[in-house]
């Protein structure tokens, strides 16, 4: 292969890891969370409208669904570019509004909603589902070193796609869910009656670990892992500099600098 080949596809591969990170954080806000009625219910088939304070394109392009599912469920994904200084959404479902926080680092918020009486509509097997399975949802992030601009919008974290994440709840056997491509992962645990003092435990990468309170009512937990930046590593002796380590994008960048500066000690010089 020659040089200017080798730098077209080192430039390429640089570009890659970028235009996942900008489509999958600096691009999306999601709003997630469940919708029961004044007994406990599950409400399906609802739809589900948001409003941030800040402006939005529309839906994600993989956008399914603007409804609740079977089991009260709702995951919505907002094409958003820079956030407020202080984002939030108002979530309004079948007569009942809640407005709260997103959290900025991982642009995401989520919201569970009760109504003050009875639901519209239900679904046996929706209720069946409710009544025997307790849902876990949440992202798992890696912090950058250094944020990185991306479309003039700041992206300080991916998502560790493929990562596998271990959830025990109460005293049910641990199960198992992948982190997919925009750093979210779902699963319904089988369990019955929530007994009070049950908690949920979520483990990435065999260590980390996180446990949030087992919501009787609402069946549902909504646990985020989020992994800190490395530090810089300690100046070594006589250097006075210590080495940062880069992301993966930062170091094909530099090889592409590299083979470019190559290229140009390449060419002739002309008299």
């Amino acid at each position: 292969m020659g040089l200017r080949p080798l730098v077209a596809v080192l430039l390429l591969l640089a570009a890659a890891p970028l235009v996942l990170a900008d489509h999958t954080f600096s691009h999306r806000v999601y709003v997630v969370g469940r919708v029961v009625d004044a007994a406990g219910l599950p409400v399906p088939g609802v739809v589900v409208n948001v409003t941030f304070n800040f402006p939005d394109a529309g839906a994600c392009y993989d956008e399914k669904s603007e409804s609740t599912s079977d089991t009260g469920d709702f995951l919505l994904c907002r094409h958003a570019h820079a956030l407020a200084l202080e984002p939030n959404v108002t979530v309004r479902v079948a007569g009942a509004s809640a407005t709260r926080a997103i959290d900025p680092a991982l642009r995401s918020v989520a919201i569970e909603i009760r109504l003050p009486g009875g639901r519209p509509r239900g679904s046996i097997q929706g209720d069946r589902a409710f009544n025997s399975t307790f849902h876990v949802a949440g992202r798992v992030f890696d912090l950058l070193a250094e944020p990185v601009d991306v479309e003039n919008v700041r992206v300080n974290a991916t998502p560790r796609a493929g990562a596998n994440v271990s959830v025990t709840v109460g005293d049910a056997p641990p199960a198992n869910a992948t982190v997919d491509e925009f750093g979210n992962y779902a699963l319904d645990v089988p369990f019955g009656v929530v007994p009070p003092g049950a908690e949920v435990t979520v483990r990435a990468a065999g260590s980390e670990h996180w446990t949030a309170e087992a919501s009787p009512t609402f069946r549902r937990a909504d646990v985020d892992l989020v992994r800190e930046a490395p530090a810089p590593a300690a100046p070594r002796p006589g250097s006075g500099v210590g080495r940062v380590p880069l992301p993966d994008a930062a170091l094909t960048v530099a090889a592409a600098s590299v083979a470019c500066a190559a290229l140009a000690r390449s060419r002739p010089r002309r008299p």
